[in-house]
């Protein structure tokens, strides 16, 4: 097991684990890890529940952001592998949930932009 050390951010840094250029392998990883799953949920394969709990989450996201932005369908790739999501609740809005969504915002925007949808949840 590897033995990580931090160092607490100064003024004006950003703390952030795993770091940002390992996130592309950690996907990798993730993808095959749900690939060799076996088991079933209330007798449906897991990997059927999966998919089917993606294409809601989507089809939801979009049914919700259409009301902000009609042409969103079109600015979404369809044949996205990863979906990056993250949330916070609307009301107690602070710097850490702020950067969080930067950060997301940066990383659909990265390399990565043709593989991942990236999703905010208000929860």
């Amino acid at each position: 097991m590897e033995r990580l050390s931090f160092k607490v951010p100064q003024n004006k840094q950003i703390f952030l684990s795993p770091s940002g250029d390992k996130i592309s392998s950690l996907l990798e990883e993730n993808k095959i890890i749900f690939s060799q799953y076996s088991f079933k949920i209330l007798n449906q394969p897991f990997r059927e529940v999966r998919e089917n709990s993606r294409k809601g989450v989507v089809k939801e996201a979009l049914r919700f952001s259409k009301k902000f932005d009609p042409d969103i369908v079109e600015k979404i790739n369809p044949a996205y592998q990863y979906i990056i999501q993250s949330g916070h609740q609307p009301v107690f809005f602070h710097p850490g949930a702020w950067i969080k969504n930067i950060f997301l915002n940066e990383l659909i925007k990265s390399p990565l932009l043709d593989k991942c949808l990236g999703l905010n949840i208000v929860l």
